[in-house]
């Protein structure tokens, strides 16, 4: 007897499996019962746009299941030495040199926001400064 094999699959595949299997029950429902079924996707369709409305993960959510945006690769070792060397060693924020802690090289625009590695879009911070910044 052979061996089953087990499908892995993501949160996100597995929610939108759910949506599909959700979709076809209430379609299944509209058909053999559309009297009862009408006001049963009436209210799921208004609680669905109002958690939409109200929700930014779950706008971001759903934008990003047909929205995938290829994040560029880090930049190189040469172009973080420029982008040191440019800024004097020194965090561009609070002016701490490098000789007391680790510079990091940050990107302005994020690159899964599609920022690039752009000698503009890099600026040099220690990582106090950097753990200020808030996530975008």
């Amino acid at each position: 007897m052979g061996r089953i094999r087990r499908i892995r699959i993501s949160k996100q595949m597995a929610r939108i499996l759910g949506l599909i299997a959700l979709a076809y029950v209430v379609l299944m429902f509209l058909f053999y019962y559309p009297l009862q079924t009408i006001p049963f996707v009436l209210v799921f369709l208004i609680i669905f746009v109002f958690i939409l409305v109200k929700s930014r993960k779950a706008r971001e959510f759903f934008k990003n299941i047909f929205i995938k945006k290829p994040v560029s690769p880090p930049p190189p070792q040469s172009l973080k030495e420029a982008v040191l060397r440019h800024a004097r060693y020194r965090c561009q924020n609070c002016g701490l040199r490098g000789r007391h802690v680790k510079l990091e090289v940050h990107h302005i625009v994020p690159r899964s926001k599609g920022g690039s590695n752009n000698f503009k879009n890099l600026v040099v911070l220690c990582p106090n400064c950097h753990s200020k910044i808030p996530a975008k």
